[in-house]
């Protein structure tokens, strides 16, 4: 297998999720991503800025350890934000309002489990007890539903690593990296290789076979 070449790299750039962590604010890209890693989806329906039980429940639930090491084996974390004073774009206000609708939410915080077809398969919201009794609250809820979910991709040999969702990329060029799917934004898509860096590669410079595999789960 051949390594990417600087001079693929250096098309690369450094990517973040749109919140810092685990977290991220694009429903469509955190859906398309538990489909490809075989993980829960995680919408936390909160006022981040002005309710006290939202700002307990993050201080003492989503900040430490334990919930941030659950998390990432299991869940794809979803701010589904409602602020008074933080700024969200447009396009993340109508996506909020529509979720909200849809999940029928009354009140903060509001935490919905799906699974990747996007099934509802728990609600729940603040508990008493700190990260790990939340953690154990969390297992109840997905145990039940973990044999129906696994990563997706066109091939059983196209994962690798315990948390799945590793395949090997190729650029039109035909230079590889080992990487998964975080997110697509525009014409670019992000990938995190098995150290943790983040890339952003244009679609078009992406191989065929990967653009395809991006469709298959709704990147595209």
């Amino acid at each position: 297998m051949k390594a990417l070449p600087f001079i693929f790299i250096a098309g690369l750039a450094a990517a973040a999720p749109a919140l810092a962590g685990l977290w991220t604010d694009d429903y469509e890209d955190a859906v398309a991503q538990a489909k490809a890693e075989g993980k829960f989806l995680f919408l936390d329906f909160t006022g981040s800025d002005w309710c006290g039980w939202c700002i307990k429940l993050d201080n003492e639930v989503f900040s430490k350890s334990e919930f941030k090491s659950f998390a990432k084996d299991n869940l794809i974390p979803v701010e589904v934000d409602f602020p008074h004073g933080k700024s969200l774009s447009s396009k993340t206000r109508d996506q909020n309002e529509k979720l909200k609708q849809k999940h029928g939410i009354r009140g903060y915080p509001t935490i919905i489990l799906l699974d990747p077809d996007e099934n509802v398969i728990g609600k729940t919201g603040y508990k008493a007890g700190g990260a790990e009794a939340y953690v154990e609250h969390l297992e109840e809820i997905i145990q039940p539903h973990r044999s129906k979910v696994k990563p997706q991709g066109p091939s059983a040999g196209d994962t690798a690593g315990p948390a799945g969702g590793f395949r090997t990329w190729t650029s039109a060029s035909g230079n590889t990296v080992e990487a998964r799917y975080v997110q697509r934004i525009g014409y670019s898509v992000t990938l995190q290789t098995q150290d943790g860096r983040t890339m952003k590669i244009g679609i078009d410079s992406l191989s065929e076979g990967d653009q395809e595999f991006l469709r298959s789960i709704r990147a595209l």
